[in-house]
């Protein structure tokens, strides 16, 4: 089945099929919640209070609820409008009602005793006016909120109660992406379409137009109208406000029936030029620099003043497999690319695009990168004695390098020769070990190391570092560990060795507290060589070092590495509980429960207002168990919480926040 809308008042004939089953999803006096952009929408029921009146109970994350708000009809027309132009921001995304909505809206409400059959543009704000919805701003993301809603008659009598779904948020509507269909100029009239597999919770959408290039959207003056099959929805905008000529860039956001958005669509250009060519691109060139893996294309381009953008496109092949690697501005006549490996064909081209969908591209062309600079030296070169040899190990962390050749000589000022084939730049531990029978008749040898770039230039040799060959060597002492606090623990990790030394049995962990001593934790000589430990014995407020040895199969350990030292976050005291607010004549009188804490030194009150940060009005002492705030003001919305300190003065977790109206 076909239904074709033309305009934006029948459009929100679909909002009211979306709402049905949000706000109605038992029965029309059941409570839903909704999360928005602002806060939480909570609908009562479809009683209209004018004889009865909503309690509206929000759960405090334990089990418990407490009253937050008590909501009644509007006693005049002007009451109601105060309360529209209240809640509308809240709703910005959302047609706003007019002048009209709110007549027909307050005869609907002077004849009628609930909402069965009204229905205005803006769905929750009309819920808002006429007291059968609940707005909640005091609301923080991804906390879940339920509602408890009480309908009581004038003497108090409870009617009915019932509890809303729980809900967080932020809002996440069930919207599909609307996807470009079409899109025309009829002389001074763009004519758009989109669509959406499936409608989801989709209930309206906005345009959003740019003058071109300007990138400065603003709601679009457009005739908004939709048609559907089966599941399908086509979302169609008629821009009649265009110049001649002019070309215009746009997009649709698509909303569910509270104005909480959904993915936009991609931005389409229309106008009046689609047919304009863009220039022709001459004198494509690329060329590589030389250092820092650059290659410099450049080009000669007449930009005229409907050009959207320049497009490079690199490939490794001549015919194919091109893939756009920058966009530039229309004025741009130089890109430079870097490219990821030397010694490469690497292809380009250029492609201008115009102001609608005609494109036009450059020749291909080609450019080899080679890196004419040498890489710098490694560092850190030593050398180390093992049984039978002598084990080489450097750092390194330039890019760009291949590897590296190990070369020896017999005095430092003597020949070098080479006696390693290309040692991989693929791990952050380099080493190379020299056993060969030479090595065993010196006294001593003299190493130095050279890098390869991936253009095969050599760098300057590292500085010369001598080994002995011998029977036996201590372990390699492991690099400092490193240190951090996680779930509760402080968890130490430490560099595996044995990549480097196949004779490792293990390690051993060393802790000291502040400025003590320090003591054996770990030990491992089973052969795992597990590399980490998770110290769970630590206290808060308590710095520690940590330091760790290798151990060998002879049982002997290396030196002590260097320490790494962390501090464990002191935990504070828990806050108090049972928070509760009472009106009074003085003031807002808060009272709580008992803080058992052995260590507890004092309490803080914070109060918090909408759209405020939370301010301490006072410092309390630990076996207080009320105060009066005296300091407010009626009509107003306060929130309060607790906080508890500890005798290092450490202050502890917030504890609940609790509402109240004065």
């Amino acid at each position: 089945m076909r239904t074709t809308i033309t305009s934006n008042a029948c459009l929100l004939c679909a909002i009211m099929v979306l709402m049905a089953p949000m706000l109605h999803a038992q029965s029309n006096d059941q409570p839903a919640a909704i999360a928005t952009a602002e806060g939480i929408f909570v609908y009562l029921g479809n009683q209209i209070p004018k004889a009865h009146y909503y309690e509206v109970e929000v759960n405090d994350q334990r089990g418990r609820y407490k009253l937050i708000s008590t909501i009644k009809a509007p006693a005049t027309r002007a009451e109601m409008e105060e309360r529209i132009r209240t809640f509308s921001p809240y709703f910005g995304m959302l047609t706003p009602l007019t002048s009209n909505d709110i007549d027909k809206l307050w005869q609907y409400f002077s004849n009628n005793t609930t909402t069965d059959s009204v229905y205005v543009a803006n769905v929750p704000v009309m819920h808002l006016a006429m007291g059968t919805a609940y707005f909640d701003r005091d609301v923080v993301d991804r906390n879940a909120r339920q509602y408890r809603v009480r309908l009581r008659d004038v003497n108090g009598n409870e009617v009915s109660v019932a509890e809303s779904n729980a809900v967080t948020m932020p809002a996440t509507p069930d919207i599909p992406k609307p996807i470009l269909r079409d899109v025309r100029a009829y002389g001074r009239e763009i004519r758009l379409e989109w669509f959406v597999p499936r409608q989801g919770e989709l209930a309206s959408y906005n345009v959003y137009r740019s003058v071109f290039g300007r990138n400065e959207y603003a709601p679009a003056p457009v005739i908004k109208g939709f048609n559907s099959i089966d599941e399908e929805v086509s979302l169609i905008a008629i821009d009649t406000a265009v110049a001649v000529p002019g070309h215009y860039d746009y997009f649709v956001v698509p909303l569910d029936a509270f104005g909480n958005p959904g993915p936009p669509s991609d931005t389409i250009s229309a106008g009046t030029l689609d047919e304009q060519a863009p220039p022709l691109i001459e004198r494509l060139t690329a060329l590589g620099s030389g250092k820092e893996h650059e290659i410099v294309l450049s080009w000669k381009m007449l930009a005229g003043p409907y050009l959207r953008g320049i497009e490079v496109y690199r490939s490794m092949w001549y015919d194919s497999g091109f893939s756009r690697i920058a966009v530039v501005p229309p004025s741009d006549t130089v890109f430079i690319d870097h490219v990821p490996v030397s010694s490469e064909n690497f292809y380009y081209q250029i492609v201008a695009r115009g102001p609608g969908k005609r494109t036009v591209s450059s020749a291909v062309v080609s450019a080899l990168y080679r890196d004419a600079q040498p890489p710098s030296p490694p560092v850190e070169v030593a050398a180390a004695t093992i049984d039978g040899g002598v084990r080489i190990r450097w750092m390194y962390d330039e890019p760009f390098v291949k590897g590296f050749f190990v070369e020896r000589a017999e005095r430092p000022d003597g020949e070098y020769r080479l006696i390693s084939q290309l040692v991989p730049f693929d791990s952050t531990i380099l080493s190379f070990t020299d056993t060969s029978r030479v090595v065993r008749s010196y006294d001593a040898a003299f190493y130095r190391i050279v890098a390869v770039s991936d253009s095969d230039v050599h760098s300057e040799p590292s500085r010369h570092v001598d080994g002995t060959p011998g029977i036996y060597i201590q372990p390699e002492v492991p690099p400092r560990p490193d240190v951090r606090w996680e779930d509760g623990k402080v968890f130490v990790e430490w560099a595996d060795l044995r990549e480097i030394d196949s004779d490792l049995l293990g390690y051993v962990l060393w802790r000291k507290e502040a400025d003590g001593t320090f003591r054996v934790i770990y030990s491992s000589r089973d052969g795992s060589t597990k590399n980490y430990y998770i110290d769970n014995n630590v206290m808060p407020g308590v710095q520690y070092a940590y330091a760790v040895q290798a151990l060998d199969i002879r049982g002997v350990t290396s030196a002590m590495s260097e320490s790494a030292s962390i501090v464990v976050p002191a935990i504070g005291p828990a806050p108090p509980s049972s928070v509760r607010l009472v009106s009074t004549t003085n003031g807002i009188h808060i009272s709580w429960g008992q803080v058992t804490s052995t260590d507890l030194k004092a309490l803080k009150l914070y109060r918090q207002e909408p759209g405020s940060e939370p301010t301490l009005i006072a410092e309390l002492d630990k076996d207080q168990l009320d105060h009066v705030d005296t300091t407010v003001q009626q009509g107003h919305l306060y929130s309060y919480f607790l906080t508890s300190v500890d005798l290092r003065g450490v202050e502890g977790e917030r504890g609940d926040l609790s509402t109240i109206r004065y």
